[in-house]
């Protein structure tokens, strides 16, 4: 269990104990005398252990009502023998969760909004914290401020592919036991100041190259590059619950992302979020409703800085989610969005990769156009002197087009303030506007040169 102390501290209790763990013991209740077996370390416990126990502890710590519907983790415990699960594991996580306090035991900073700072974990404690969030140890949330961590929502059928997203998570844990890691992530939360922000149309600097690539993915194709995730500004967004898109599907394949749910409140207009060393554990196939976990074997070779972190890095940016899809193309929204993505594009450390691999950042669900999102993310990374490399997820013709347009750009020598007011030109169309930004842009560029 984990309590919030003055402003910005996390503080581990000695609260949990065996007798805490009662998810764990529920399960191991509900799972016969075999699993009973497989877990003996802890059956004495579990024997004394009544349901009514379980029912006025566990489940008043939690706000639930009423007994959880744990259909999903009775599902993986039937299916014989897998790749991903085994009768141990439970017994291993709840034995690596008891561990927490002698893994932490200094308070845990918390990264809260519109305060620049950083958090350094190493990969066990990470994997402590998880365990707890596993057996939904952690109480004492403010859910108006910070994501969801407990797990619980993950072991009922109520939740979409709950059982594809428990297969990544244990197989985490499977790979955690069998070679634990020694290195460390970092979390860095930066904000950008008012005074500071850009002013767009007046600035000078020529525009960055942008390579558009049609097939492949960001975490394969976008190796040794700052990978962004298009983030909810609650970091993780849905991962433990509904949501099954780019953001939570990069936390399920690499969970130890999921610990910055615990940490970070949720982000403002000027902030962003880059996760340093996060391993990959899983691979997948699939998106949303048909997403399917994959096997993968860890690489237990991947170069680490001296701070024993995994050279990956992850940039959460979160898009407005537009509802009214015109209103993205009122001047104050734009600005929003340039100032989102420069906040990102802007953080570095020592050895932070130049490229950044983007995408359709905010246009799927959250209404944003294509056109709109990727040339705003060229001037952004332009001002961060950034080169881009942009996936489109399978959309060709997209592809074709950025690619055609940002050259004509900087044939034509654009700056970025060129083709702010360029761009503000076209949004004043309001309602009248061509439909096609990239096509308006051909016709009307040389008004701007």
């Amino acid at each position: 269990m984990m309590k919030l102390r003055g402003q910005n501290l996390f503080v581990v209790t000695n609260f949990i104990t065996k007798q805490n763990i009662f998810l764990y013991l529920f399960i191991m209740k509900r799972g016969g005398n075999e699993l009973k077996k497989a877990l003996g370390w802890i059956a004495n416990v579990g024997e004394a252990l009544t349901f009514f126990d379980f029912k006025t502890k566990f489940l008043s710590y939690l706000n639930f009502s009423a007994e959880p519907d744990l259909s999903v983790i009775a599902s993986l415990f039937n299916q014989d023998s897998s790749a991903y699960f085994n009768k141990r594991i439970l017994s291993s996580i709840a034995r690596l969760a008891l561990e927490l306090p002698k893994q932490i035991k200094q308070p845990i900073r918390a990264l809260r909004r519109e305060e620049n700072g950083s958090l350094t974990l190493s990969q066990l404690q990470i994997a402590s914290l998880l365990a707890n969030a596993f057996y939904s140890t952690f109480t004492a949330r403010n859910f108006g401020e910070f994501n969801r961590i407990n797990f619980i929502r993950l072991f009922t059928r109520k939740t979409p592919k709950a059982a594809e997203k428990l297969k990544c998570i244990l197989h985490y844990f499977s790979q955690f036991f069998k070679n634990p890691p020694n290195g460390t992530v970092s979390i860095i939360r930066q904000k950008l100041n008012c005074e500071l922000e850009p002013k767009w149309d007046e600035i000078e600097l020529n525009l960055v190259n942008l390579n558009a690539l049609p097939n492949g993915r960001i975490e394969n194709e976008g190796e040794k590059m700052t990978q962004v995730d298009f983030a909810n500004e609650y970091i993780g967004g849905g991962v433990l619950g509904y949501g099954l898109v780019q953001e939570e599907i990069r936390f399920l394949i690499c969970p130890e992302l999921i610990i910055s749910c615990l940490v970070c409140e949720k982000m403002e207009k000027n902030e962003a979020i880059l996760i340093i060393g996060a391993e990959r554990y899983s691979d997948y196939q699939g998106y949303g409703s048909t997403f399917c976990w994959k096997y993968r074997q860890r690489d237990v070779s991947l170069q680490r800085d001296a701070m024993g972190r995994v050279m990956s890095e992850l940039l959460a940016i979160d898009a407005l989610n537009f509802t009214h899809p015109l209103e993205q193309f009122f001047e104050g929204y734009i600005r929003r969005e340039l100032r989102k993505a420069f906040i990102g594009f802007a953080i570095r450390t020592a050895w932070s990769f130049d490229q950044i691999a983007t995408g359709n950042w905010g246009c799927g669900v959250f209404g944003g156009d294509l056109h709109l999102k990727s040339l705003i993310q060229l001037m952004a990374a332009s001002l961060a002197c950034r080169p881009l490399v942009f996936f489109t997820f399978g959309k060709k013709l997209f592809a074709q087009e950025l690619e055609e347009t940002v050259k004509l750009l900087q044939a034509e020598g654009f700056t970025i303030g060129k083709l702010y007011r360029l761009i503000i030109k076209y949004c004043k169309f309001g309602i009248a506007r061509p439909k096609s930004l990239f096509g308006w842009i051909k016709e009307n560029y040389r008004d701007f040169v």
